[in-house]
């Protein structure tokens, strides 16, 4: 567990701690004490996710949105649920760590299938 988290990008770390931590709780993942605790250090800086997020515009424009937060919205907008609302959770800690997401519909597809294949070991 300590080698697939310390090699992948922190977006695709913080995406499988948020989908991978409910099984390996459960006991549902072959993942001994240390792997769980990981995975839950990571997935509890996405379980609550909290901050002011700020961004710059220019003297002649007001009321403008942060530009990640319209891209995310694009993606969001396809997604029903809790589908919906995990990937809520996933963009918001990104926008609000600065963690850039080159390509969040992939990174989604992604967590998503992470997401429905592990809830199929859960007991």
């Amino acid at each position: 567990m300590e080698q697939l988290l310390a090699h992948e990008s922190r977006e695709r770390t913080a995406a499988f701690a948020l989908a991978a931590y409910p099984a390996a709780l459960a006991g549902a993942l072959t993942v001994g004490a240390e792997g769980v605790a990981d995975l839950g250090r990571l997935a509890s800086e996405l379980l609550t996710v909290d901050g002011e997020l700020k961004w710059q515009e220019r003297l002649q424009e007001q009321g403008t949105t942060h530009a990640e937060l319209t891209r995310f919205s694009q993606v969001l907008a396809g997604l029903e649920g809790p589908r919906r609302e995990r990937a809520r959770q996933l963009f918001y800690w990104a926008l609000l760590q600065k963690v850039p997401l080159e390509k969040p519909a992939e990174l989604e597809q992604e967590f998503h299938a992470a997401v429905q294949y592990l809830a199929g070991r859960l007991p």
